[in-house]
């Protein structure tokens, strides 16, 4: 060790010199303390300072001894920076409590990154703009709120955020809008525990009331509340369905409500008005009447008129009657009502018809008179003819030979044979027979109760 003193002067008197240098020595003695070969150890009880710009203390080596140790006492300050330099190897800054190496920060062997923490939980930075890597969990105060990434997060375990915004870029190859909603994208599986998706909260594992344009279940869907739906349900429903013993009356109302419309038609045996079971107001409806349907009519293919003599063939098979009332339409002339005279075929009729007119084409139609107008009641259940409801038809008086009758006009019998028939010119009759009984007209029947609905059920 030397010690090189530059401040002493010989400008000083002897005295001054050797009392100042006797300070010096006695300073000295008590604050370094070298044996002959310039080893030993320094032993400050004061303070060591380096007191002018420029000092610097330098050491080959700090290195206790066996057994020994550099404490510090106080904090240990620099204004400039601290190096650890190493030409090789590992280059480390260690933190041990009660001699046991708890933490560390240091370099690799090779220099090429820095490792801050234990042997379980550390960070390391790779250098060269490398990445940084953790083992252990890093809490979430020390993650920013914002994280903008140019690379690629990558996790072997769940990711779990709050709320995702994703502009643009893709999932899976799939494009994502911007600032609208996915162009399209396939999602086999997504747990969602938690959080929102469009400001809709989703639960840990049910999600909570949402409002969804759209439902796809490829699978069962199950409905543990109330099913309201203010839509229509579409769809074919294939195997069994319980929905009918499981509704309540309400919906039961509804869907008799849907079946029944006002101004429709329930038959039954049952004499029970059926404002019981289905709600609502219903009358009794066609009482003593049977039931016959609305003739739109049919098709006239082709009409030929001559005189009063009309023929008519229809499309399909007429179904009418000799003596039935027909209404022709379509026609710019001769509409109304006509008899049917003949039957030619199960197509083709003549009508005892006014008019001659044949035009109209694919307008013209006829139909049944009685049956064209919804509501209207007709018919009767028995008739006692009149001479004019009979057929027209003559009677011949036979008269044997040998009879003979007077003759205002003095004609002369008529003699055929044996037989002598005798016309006068005033009119005979024959005896009359007959008792005027109505005969009936009514079909075989079965009488039902018929309701009509007047008002829905609330």
């Amino acid at each position: 060790m030397s010690v090189s003193i530059t401040a002493l002067t010989t400008d000083k008197t002897f005295s001054n010199w050797v009392t100042t240098t006797n300070e010096l020595i006695t300073f000295a003695d008590n604050a370094v303390t070298l044996d002959t070969n310039n080893t030993g150890n320094i032993t400050l009880t004061g303070n060591f300072s380096l007191q002018n710009t420029g000092n610097v203390l330098t050491t080959n080596n700090i290195s206790p001894v066996s057994g020994g140790k550099v404490t510090f006492a106080g904090q240990v300050e620099a204004s400039d920076t601290i190096t650890l330099n190493k030409s090789s190897g590992e280059a480390i800054l260690q933190f041990q409590l009660a001699d046991s190496d708890t933490f560390s920060i240091k370099t690799t062997a090779s220099q090429t990154a820095l490792r801050i923490g234990n042997s379980t939980h550390h960070i390391t930075i790779a250098g060269s703009d490398g990445d940084i890597t953790a083992s252990g969990r890093i809490d979430n105060a020390m993650l920013p709120v914002n994280v903008s990434l140019s690379g690629t997060l990558a996790t072997n375990s769940t990711a779990t955020f709050p709320t995702v915004d994703i502009n643009g870029g893709a999932i899976d190859g799939v494009t994502l809008g911007t600032n609208s909603a996915v162009t399209s994208a396939v999602i086999t599986t997504a747990d969602i525990n938690g959080g929102t998706i469009d400001g809709t909260a989703i639960g840990g594992s049910t999600a909570a009331a949402g409002s969804f344009t759209t439902i796809a279940a490829s699978s069962n869907a199950t409905v543990g509340g109330n099913l309201t739906v203010t839509g229509t349900i579409t769809g074919d429903v294939t195997g069994t369905s319980s929905v009918a013993s499981s509704l309540n009356q309400a919906a039961l109302t509804q869907v008799f409500n849907a079946i029944y419309p006002v101004d429709s038609l329930y038959y039954t045996i049952s004499s029970e008005d059926p404002a019981t079971t289905f709600g609502g107001s219903w009358s009794r409806y066609g009482q003593g009447r049977a039931i016959v349907g609305y003739d739109d009519g049919l098709s006239i293919s082709s009409i030929s008129a001559n005189g009063t003599t009309t023929t008519v063939t229809t499309s399909v098979d007429h179904f009418f009657a000799r003596g039935d009332r027909v209404n022709f339409s379509g026609f710019s002339g001769g509409n109304g009502d006509a008899t049917i005279t003949s039957i030619t075929s199960s197509t083709t009729f003549v009508a005892d018809r006014t008019s001659t007119a044949t035009d109209g084409g694919s307008s013209r139609k006829i139909k049944l008179a009685s049956a064209d107008v919804v509501n209207v009641t007709s018919g009767r259940n028995s008739i006692t003819q009149s001479i004019s409801e009979m057929p027209s038809h003559t009677h011949v008086h036979t008269v044997k030979t040998g009879r003979s009758f007077s003759s205002s006009t003095g004609s002369a019998p008529v003699v055929q044979g044996s037989t002598s028939t005798v016309r006068d010119d005033a009119d005979e009759t024959t005896s009359s027979t007959g008792g005027g009984v109505a005969m009936s007209v009514q079909n075989r029947s079965v009488i039902v109760h018929i309701w009509k609905r007047d008002t829905l059920a609330s």
